[in-house]
């Protein structure tokens, strides 16, 4: 396997450099920095809180998406399908190709608003939300058959699936509801950036569920995307 990342991961990032995919990245991050920090003193901590959780997330959803379909269309997964790699080898290389975009871009986002934050926590929750919205892109695309299918095809579930995170409004909040995962990712975030207190025990917990959750997700997009390139 880690000779085969090898190959798929620099070939990924070339992938996503030429298709531009960096590069809208690199634009969404400046423009999220540039409205973080040129609203610091009046932009709630929540909305931050949104901000950041919507990078790994939201973002890495529609670019892996959106890079699927690409590939889909040059026949690239096709191609791929007849060499010795496997479903979870490409997976994984689209995940940590675009988790490590997340990871800067979080960073960034989280010591230019509160340079208290806690990072080490923030960086455990947003390597498995990437991994979560990753596999949730990867179910979908594989259905969708243009960029333009995914695009608008991809809201009505991505919406049910994001939506419940705004359930941490509740007060007091009941932890129970962070049996969602969506909601217990942006609890988690929340935690990080000092909006919530929470137990060490909560957190643990959380944390365990959540990367659960994800790998779980993993595992069905993985099942899935063999129906293309076979059981290796």
């Amino acid at each position: 396997m880690l000779k085969r990342l090898q190959f798929l991961l620099p070939h990924d990032f070339r992938m996503q450099q030429s298709y531009g995919i960096m590069a809208a990245y690199s634009f969404v991050i400046f423009a999220y920095a540039l409205l973080l920090y040129l609203g610091r003193s009046s932009i709630p901590e929540w909305l931050v809180a949104v901000i950041i959780y919507t990078d790994p997330s939201v973002l890495g959803f529609f670019f892996l998406g959106g890079l699927m379909m690409l590939e889909k269309s040059e026949n690239v997964r096709v191609a791929l399908a007849m060499t010795p790699v496997s479903a979870a080898e490409y997976l994984l290389s689209k995940y940590i190709t675009l988790t490590v975009l997340s990871v800067i871009a979080v960073v960034i986002l989280a010591l230019l608003t509160h340079a208290d934050a806690n990072i080490p926590l923030l960086l455990a929750t947003v390597i498995p939300t990437s991994l979560f919205f990753v596999s949730v892109g990867a179910l979908i695309a594989m259905r969708a058959k243009t960029v333009t299918a995914y695009l608008i095809g991809s809201l009505p579930i991505l919406l049910p699936v994001v939506m419940p995170m705004f359930l941490v409004v509740i007060a007091p909040y009941p932890i129970w509801i962070n049996i969602i995962p969506t909601t217990a990712q942006f609890w988690l975030v929340l935690v990080a950036m000092g909006t919530f207190s929470a137990s060490w025990l909560e957190i643990a917990a959380t944390l365990i569920w959540v990367t659960i959750s994800a790998i779980l997700t993993f595992r069905l997009a993985q099942r899935k995307l063999q129906t293309e390139f076979g059981v290796k």
